[in-house]
């Protein structure tokens, strides 16, 4: 049996949205650590990033490049996954105009010593992604550029957060609350409407979702996973010495990975509902700290392990049956 959330066709197959054999069946029994552990082996490879945000930015981009190119990605990471890609590779391929690579190579400088919002403006003119607009990119540079400038680097500025909050059990939590704060007090306005009510976009608080909204933050929670983990899929992009001027604050990075929260999408959620892991019936923030718990009670170590696994079994086991 093939189940698919929502009436779709083929050609729709959504980021997020569709559940294939291997994933029904492994929904539909016990899971135990062994059973992860086959879909880590069989999924937590770089070749399933074909259908993830993640393997449209270019690798060998600096780590303070890469942070924010990222942080775009993961913001524009919703609906159909060929559009997901050809708005974060339109949109790159815009920047151009600022003096950047089409990778993005560069963009760490000119926010930090160049930004202009005419300039973005003008090369963003007509782009739109779903909900963005491109008022909402120069609302997001706004907020990175003011943030950059005052810490270096967005690694720098989480982790200052972190280091300030010893409330262990809410400690990621509150950290990102802070730190998501603290980031839009940069954003000049909030420009969902303009004066005749004229609907601009979503915001830069779109990429800078809050815990403290009661909101799931599936996508920077995603950004989170890729900034902090390192193995064959998640670059660990953090983990850079360099990202950090006091060698404390690197010391805490390679700390990060334990405190992770999961990201929910409908994959995982799905499963959680199944296992009896949660018995909620919609998507909000409630629902991360205890999917997150089941994980850190197999893995305290690495609790988000089996998260790309988990949701590539079911993207990919549908579309291989569909093939």
């Amino acid at each position: 049996m093939i189940l698919i959330m929502g009436q779709l066709k083929q050609s729709d197959i959504c980021y997020s949205t569709v559940i294939g054999d291997n994933f029904i069946e492994t929904m539909t029994r016990p899971t135990n650590q062994r059973l992860l552990e086959e879909l880590y082996q069989k999924y937590n490879h770089p070749s399933y990033l074909i259908s993830d945000p993640l393997g449209v930015i270019d690798r060998n981009l600096s780590p303070h490049d890469f942070e924010i190119v990222s942080l775009i990605a993961s913001g524009l990471a919703y609906g159909r996954f060929e559009q997901i890609r050809k708005s974060i590779l339109e949109l790159l391929e815009r920047l151009t105009f600022l003096g950047l690579s089409p990778s993005g190579d560069g963009i760490h400088q000119y926010l930090v010593h160049g930004m202009d919002p005419n300039e973005i403006a003008i090369c963003t003119q007509d782009w739109s992604h779903r909900l963005n607009t491109p008022e909402d990119i120069i609302e997001l540079f706004a907020a990175l550029s003011g943030a950059l400038k005052k810490h270096g680097s967005l690694a720098s500025f989480f982790v200052n957060f972190f280091c300030k909050n010893r409330l262990e059990q809410y400690r990621f939590e509150y950290s990102l609350v802070m730190f998501t704060g603290e980031v839009l007090k940069h954003s000049t306005h909030d420009n969902s409407k303009s004066g005749n009510g004229k609907y601009l976009g979503t915001g830069a608080s779109w990429f800078f979702n809050s815990p403290a909204n009661g909101s799931a933050c599936k996508r920077i929670l995603l950004w989170l996973k890729w900034m902090c983990r390192k193995d064959e899929v998640d670059p660990g992009t953090w983990l850079a010495e360099d990202l950090y001027e006091r060698v404390e604050d690197y010391q805490t990075a390679l700390q990060l990975k334990k405190h992770l929260l999961q990201p929910v999408d409908t994959h995982i959620f799905q499963w959680a509902h199944v296992n009896k892991i949660t018995e909620r019936k919609n998507i909000n923030w409630k629902v991360v700290p205890e999917i997150t718990s089941y994980f850190q009670k197999i893995l305290p170590d690495d609790p988000l392990k089996y998260d790309f696994a988990l949701t590539r079994a079911g993207m990919f086991d549908f579309r291989n049956r569909a093939n």
